[in-house]
């Protein structure tokens, strides 16, 4: 399965941690969505198919559910030495 560094780039992953053909991901990148009440929603899509998606209660529990989550999609060996969250909104401190 060939697939060049331009299209996985635009399947979410950095040009420069991943190969051609995917043999070892280095980085993946996560996109984090926040919901109305206050919970956390996080995608992956991997270029060989499927992916991961997760949700949490708050930052903590979401960071929480994506380790678990990559621990358990990827087979020993072959978990990423980085995991980016790219967030759709930056999240903000409401002070008082």
């Amino acid at each position: 399965m060939q697939r060049s560094l331009l299209q996985a780039a635009s399947s979410g992953l950095r040009q420069e941690t991943i190969s051609a053909t995917f043999p070892d991901m280095k980085e993946i990148l996560f996109t984090v969505t926040a919901g109305e009440s206050g919970n956390f929603s996080a995608s992956w899509d991997d270029p060989r198919g499927g992916g991961i998606s997760t949700q949490g209660d708050d930052l903590t529990h979401l960071q929480t559910m994506i380790r678990d989550a990559v621990l358990c999609h990827f087979d020993e060996g072959e978990i990423p030495a980085r995991v980016r969250l790219h967030f759709t909104e930056d999240p903000a401190l409401a002070f008082a």
